[in-house]
């Protein structure tokens, strides 16, 4: 139970559904807290060995009309996360079609990032080997970004860097830093 008055409240998630069907998350987003912010993340990827617990990215891009309703149809409020990165699979062309709807559908920011090398753990090199997800150079990283940074453009989307500043240095406002 949330207590009044709420100010604000951030919703970050790959099921669009939760938050605008019948459910306390729905509820709340359609009954009046006022100042809802929802990351949606979609890497194109659900559905697949690397997602295979996420829905598919027809069904989720299916569910963010409704969602857009939910959040009083301020498409502001809705930002679209492509990440992490992943380079082997997620091409231009698999960013493309997902920038296009989003575009379409009024949402303005893209957040992007790439892999961490570790976490609080310790290394994610083992883990990133044992599915095949290379390391890549810096070279790499910045050229991909400015890649989808330039078809975001294209589609009115503003990309934004995810806790990355070497990132946003090296494409020269190309994109932002990521708040």
């Amino acid at each position: 139970r949330l207590r009044k008055p709420v100010h604000s409240v951030f919703f970050w998630t790959r099921y669009p559904a939760a938050l605008h069907g019948p459910s306390l998350l729905g509820d709340m987003v359609r009954d009046g807290i006022e100042n809802t912010l929802v990351h949606l993340t979609v890497t194109g990827l659900g559905g697949t060995r690397l997602e295979p617990h996420v829905p598919d990215t027809q069904a989720t891009l299916a569910q963010v009309p409704p969602l857009l309703d939910a959040l009083g149809g301020d498409a502001r409020r809705l930002i679209w996360r492509f990440d992490p990165v992943l380079l082997e699979v997620m091409t231009p062309e698999l960013f493309e079609p997902l920038a296009a709807r989003f575009g379409a559908l009024g949402v303005r920011r893209c957040v992007i990032s790439f892999p961490a090398l570790m976490s609080l753990k310790g290394s994610l090199e083992p883990a990133y080997n044992r599915h095949g997800i290379r390391r890549h150079e810096r070279a790499a990283k910045r050229d991909a970004a400015l890649r989808l940074a330039e078809i975001g453009a294209n589609h009115g989307l503003s990309l934004s860097a995810c806790c990355q500043p070497k990132l946003v240095a090296d494409c020269a406002g190309a994109i932002t830093e990521g708040a």
